[in-house]
């Protein structure tokens, strides 16, 4: 075989390839085209809870962690984000929480 034989033909560099597969790159949910992988827009939202500000005793902290008296307040539970993709074929928007 000669060298260039062998170059065409090696193994490609796999550690450079992305964690991902063809079926797992996102696709349109109307019409099943092919969407980019960087999203158009990326929002965030977030959920939240109301704290009164009162140490419970069987907890020994307030809702919120802190282990002293304050002012209730609202805290963050759990955030997310949610991509935008629009399809290029229907124009359907597709969201993607993450």
């Amino acid at each position: 075989m000669s060298r260039y034989d062998q170059w065409a033909t090696r193994e490609p560099p796999w550690s450079n390839a992305p964690d991902y597969t063809w079926e797992m790159q996102p696709h349109c949910q109307v019409c099943g085209c092919w969407l980019k992988l960087q999203p158009d827009k990326v929002t965030f939202e977030e959920d939240t809870e109301h704290c009164d500000g009162v140490v419970h005793g069987e907890l020994g902290a307030a809702l919120c962690g802190k282990s002293t008296n304050h002012g209730p307040h609202d805290f963050v539970v759990w955030g997310w984000s949610i991509s935008h993709r629009k399809c290029r074929r229907c124009g359907y928007v597709n969201e993607e929480a993450e």
